[in-house]
């Protein structure tokens, strides 16, 4: 083996780097960023390598893979195998647009949200649906008690209602009685 050669390959053919540092293989893009594969001081990165990190494929010393870029600002983060995932976006679509009627996502655990709905087809949270129920259950009660009193207050406006029918067919049968009379041969137009 060459001195200036860090490459040794086994009875397979596999090659591998014999020194101290990292391995880089990598071009310059149009826009003076490193592209390529570059492995070293226990992380590895594929895609576009410049001085504010890497966007691309990026695994960490522990294991955590970023998809997006290397800090795990943006994109999809684990923390390891196995382990838990973030996808951070500022707007993440799943499914395919042009057959929107095939698209299923399936979820085993939790979905959760910290802010509220704002547009008719936002999936919501059990505290919002919660408390709105809670207002709605509260606006029905207050409306039964509204609904209770203008009852009891219709109630009395139809008593007060019978009582002045009752009044009127005693002058109507009081009025019929005298037409009644004035009516009889022999009665006088006094």
């Amino acid at each position: 083996m060459n001195e200036n050669n860090h490459w040794q390959e086994d009875e397979l053919g596999n090659i591998s780097n014999t020194n101290e540092g990292g391995l880089r293989v990598e071009t310059e893009n149009e826009w003076g960023e490193n592209q390529g594969l570059r492995v070293e001081n226990g992380q590895t990165t594929l895609g576009i390598i410049n001085e504010w990190g890497s966007q691309g494929v990026h695994v960490n010393e522990y294991g955590g893979v970023n998809i997006g870029d290397s800090e795990g600002y943006y994109g999809i983060v684990t923390d390891g195998p196995g382990g838990v995932s973030e996808i951070r976006s500022f707007d993440l679509q799943l499914g395919l647009e042009d057959f929107p009627e095939g698209n299923e996502i399936n979820v085993r655990g939790n979905i959760s949200s910290s802010l509220a709905p704002v547009n008719e087809d936002d999936l919501t949270r059990k505290d919002y649906v919660d408390n709105a129920n809670a207002a709605n259950a509260t606006a029905i009660a207050d409306g039964d008690a509204a609904n209770a009193t203008a009852i009891i207050d219709n109630a009395i406006s139809i008593q007060d209602l019978q009582d002045t029918i009752m009044e009127l067919q005693l002058l109507v049968n009081s009025l019929q009685n005298q037409i009644n009379l004035l009516q009889e041969p022999g009665q006088s137009n006094n």
